[in-house]
């Protein structure tokens, strides 16, 4: 088939909805490649040295925290570092990519396996149970090194990539999210991830649609990926482009309202995870700021701890493209929906989990301190479920900043959790709050989850009342307080939140379009019904006088015959009152004239 003939293609599974547009960009780390040249050899051997870095020094933060609990895994990894630096270790890695043409994760694993077996010295034929484990930590740290050169391999594919494209692997990994190039506007795979549910939630929260399809597709073709309807198509026609061209601009932010930031009278904010709409909400009118900036996805796509460096670059790189916009950024969320393995499992955002990773949780206060220093920044504290925990954030969060040498910023937290809502009277120490209703429903509503469409009726029968008296409590005490959710991209929903009196309203960039009618006829619609109720009773009045003066004369009249009629009655009365004292008067007369 040639290359220009529109192919329609079925895939096999959604994973995401959504729609992109683009070329295609195929990236498969078992396809052989061409033999790389010395330059190229030499670049790829000091990439891959960083990488080894990066890992030894997360898992030593991680064994420093521990050290008297894993003393015997600490001596593997050891020798695990002691192969993985060795010069037979470099130099096999590099035969391998520069005369035998492997690819570089090929390349890898087989120089780590080559040097692994020829080390003797660490592996002592009379201790069997020491070998097993060196060699189970061995192939656990090739496979997480693999991941990272895979990694990198996709950043070195996509790095001269200016336009749209459509990345198309072999199997995703969440890996591949890390430091994305906004380019990539869909992924197709050839075969499901290892756990489709953290696919999705990942996808989800990149607004990334993302398909399974076993069939494969030619580099550089124009194709159109659409995950509602679970159809590819390539080398589209000039209809279908027109067609899907209208389906995408439902998600455009480039274009301008109708109406000015300032004339709309309410704030709206888009909740990230990476960095690849940062150039499009800084420009944007529809948009005031980040809120918030889920940064545990930095931590869940890297597969490893960031360091500081890297992370004060992310949170700098942000606050300079906001341009004195709001930046509000959250503190690492790890949950069992966004799963991060070499940090262990039950992670949450208490004071024990703090405890337990110091260094973790003040690496990143270290590096949104480090990023205040370019502009003013906002830390918002999530899954807060007791109040004694704000003191001690707070305490957290100005140590950090002291340390740096910077002001502290304002602390807010994240009112999601029904303990946080019912309670709200106990969280007086705060600057400001974000009402998280994704979390608020899947915790009190075993119907619904953050990804459904709700009903109107229902969504207020069931939560309304509570985050009414939530908005006038926080109002009442003039704390600035955000509503953001998955459901606000409803427009019937969105409506209502508005009329009860939420100015900071945080909608994904991806549902902007579908709502901002709502907020167009919201704008038009402030200040139209000021005074009315005054205008109204003043019409009034003025009616009723107007009706007074055209009714004076029929009121005359009415006047002058009740008078008269009074008259009347009065005179009426005087006559009967003179003929009683008359007949009184003749019969008193004649009882004298009667004899006894």
């Amino acid at each position: 088939m040639s290359s220009k003939t529109r192919k329609h293609t079925p895939c096999s599974k959604v994973i995401n909805k959504g729609i992109a547009y683009g070329s295609v960009v195929n990236f498969d780390v078992k396809t052989p490649a061409k033999p790389m040249n010395v330059k190229q050899t030499n670049q790829f051997i000091k990439q891959i040295k960083h990488i080894i870095e990066d890992d030894v020094r997360h898992h030593q933060n991680t064994h420093h925290r521990v050290s008297q609990l894993l003393t015997a895994q600490t001596g593997n990894l050891h020798a695990v570092w002691m192969i993985a630096h060795s010069k037979h270790f470099y130099t096999t890695l590099s035969d391998n990519l520069h005369l035998h043409g492997m690819t570089p994760v090929e390349a890898f694993d087989c120089a780590f396996d080559e040097v692994t077996d020829q080390w003797d010295p660490l592996f002592p034929m009379n201790d069997p149970e020491w070998q097993a484990h060196i060699r189970t930590t061995c192939r656990a740290f090739r496979n997480r090194i693999g991941r990272h050169v895979e990694r990198y391999m996709l950043k070195q594919a996509l790095q001269h990539k200016k336009a749209p494209v459509v990345l198309v692997v072999n199997q995703f990994k969440v890996e591949h999210l890390y430091d994305l190039k906004h380019v990539v506007k869909g992924i197709l795979a050839k075969r499901e991830g290892n756990d489709s549910f953290l696919d999705f939630t990942v996808l989800k929260a990149y607004e990334l649609p993302m398909m399974v399809c076993e069939h494969d597709h030619e580099e550089g073709v124009s194709m159109i990926m659409d995950a509602d309807q679970g159809i590819v198509i390539s080398n589209p026609t000039t209809q279908d482009k027109k067609v899907y061209t209208a389906r995408l601009t439902e998600t455009h932010l480039a274009e301008n309202p109708t109406y000015d930031r300032e004339q709309r009278q309410l704030k709206v904010y888009a909740p990230i995870v990476d960095q690849r709409h940062l150039m499009a909400i800084s420009t944007s009118p529809k948009y005031d700021g980040v809120a918030p900036y889920a940064s545990e996805f930095n931590y869940v796509t890297k597969g490893m701890t960031p360091s500081v460096k890297e992370l004060t670059q992310t949170y700098t790189d942000m606050v300079k493209a906001m341009k004195g916009k709001t930046c509000i950024i959250r503190i690492p969320d790890f949950r069992p929906d966004k799963p991060t393995p070499y940090l262990g499992s039950g992670l949450y955002t208490d004071i024990q989990s703090f405890c337990e990773h110091v260094d973790l949780y003040n690496d990143f206060l270290t590096a949104v301190a480090n990023a205040s220093r370019h502009g003013q920044v906002k830390i918002v504290v999530p899954m807060i479920r007791q109040h004694e925990e704000v003191g001690f954030w707070r305490s957290m969060v100005q140590g950090a900043f002291e340390c740096a040498g910077v002001a502290a910023p304002p602390l807010g937290i994240m009112m999601e959790t029904e303990s946080a809502i019912q309670y709200h009277e106990d969280y007086e120490d705060v600057d400001f709050v974000i009402i998280g209703l994704d979390d608020f429903i899947e915790e009190v509503d075993d119907d619904y989850n953050r990804y459904d469409v709700v009903p109107k009726q229902v969504f207020f029968t069931r939560y309304g009342r509570d985050i009414r008296d939530l908005h006038q409590h926080l109002r009442l005490r003039n704390i600035e307080h955000y509503i953001q959710g998955n459901i606000l991209s409803q427009p019937e929903i969105l409506d209502r939140i508005l009329k009860m009196g939420f100015r900071h309203i945080c909608i994904p960039a991806g549902k902007m379009k579908t709502v901002e009618p709502v907020i167009q006829q919201f704008v038009e619609n402030k200040g139209r019904y000021v005074g009315v109720a005054a205008q109204r009773l003043e019409r009034k009045q003025e009616a009723e006088e107007t009706k007074d003066m055209s009714h004076q004369p029929l009121k005359q009249d009415l006047l002058n015959k009740l008078e008269k009629h009074k008259q009347n009655r009065s005179s009426h009365h005087a006559i009967r009152e003179t003929h009683k004292a008359r007949q009184h008067k003749i019969t008193k007369n004649a009882s004298k004239r009667t004899p006894d």
